[in-house]
């Protein structure tokens, strides 16, 4: 297997684990890496904070961790970005690897079906949800309303803001959150819409406020994305 290297996004996932698992003797150094790496799983071992992969790669096998993650042995895994790290021992596990690679991220793209088609069966190809009466919501002091917000997504991409709005629909525990529809009466006729992912328990009708990050062009898979999601989100009392 020919190993290819990007340090620096991984820098503080090394870090992190170095400092809970022990210092390894030597980092392999390396360039970018855009390619990704296609490997079936053999062993999973579920650590406090990480998980540790055995996987093969055609006549290849090696240790991978990477952030914890659900994965099942048997199952086929995509992972890109990443170092190797030599003689690594995990006080986690009182384990030594002799050879271990750290990836950014372990990708399994059945989950990932999995969790698109949840989405797309909780919210068909729904974007705004039509309602039968007329919504005024105020902003909140600090707040932004949701026309300004679809307005100006890209300055607030990646932001945490306060938006506030009437609840119109609910769909909880999908992918482990529960998925809010909120208006405020703002918008135009495309985007009025906003929907936001929160462990808050809401129900439709009520009005309130909402703190979370934006993410915009967030994809699920078969054909289902959001242009403009609040992600992560907790209330806020007025």
């Amino acid at each position: 297997m020919k190993y290819i290297f990007n340090t620096i996004p991984l820098l503080s996932i090394v870090l992190l684990i170095s400092c809970n698992s022990g210092k390894p003797e030597r980092i392999e150094n390396g360039q970018d890496n855009a390619s990704a790496h296609v490997v079936k799983v053999k062993e999973v071992i579920q650590a406090t904070s990480y998980t540790y992969l055995f996987v093969a790669d055609g006549k290849d096998e090696f240790w991978l961790a990477g952030p914890k993650t659900e994965v099942d042995a048997g199952s086929t895994i995509i992972f890109e970005r990443f170092m190797v790290m030599n003689n690594f021992k995990s006080k986690d596990l009182d384990r030594t690897f002799d050879r271990l690679l750290f990836v950014e991220k372990i990708v399994d793209p059945e989950k990932q079906k999995s969790d698109a088609a949840e989405v797309t069966e909780a919210h068909g190809s729904i974007t705004n949800i039509e309602v039968d009466h007329e919504i005024r919501v105020e902003v909140l002091e600090g707040g932004i309303s949701l026309a300004e917000l679809f307005k100006n997504a890209d300055k607030y991409n990646g932001k945490i803001v306060t938006v506030s709005g009437e609840v119109v629909k609910v769909n909880p525990e999908i992918m482990n959150k529960n998925w809010v529809h909120i208006q405020d009466g703002s918008g135009d006729d495309e985007n009025y819409d906003l929907t936001i992912t929160t462990l808050e328990n809401v129900s439709v009708g009520d009005i309130l406020n909402f703190t979370g990050k934006i993410t915009l062009n967030k994809d699920f898979g078969m054909g289902y994305s959001f242009d403009v999601l609040m992600e992560d989100a907790s209330l806020v009392a007025n």
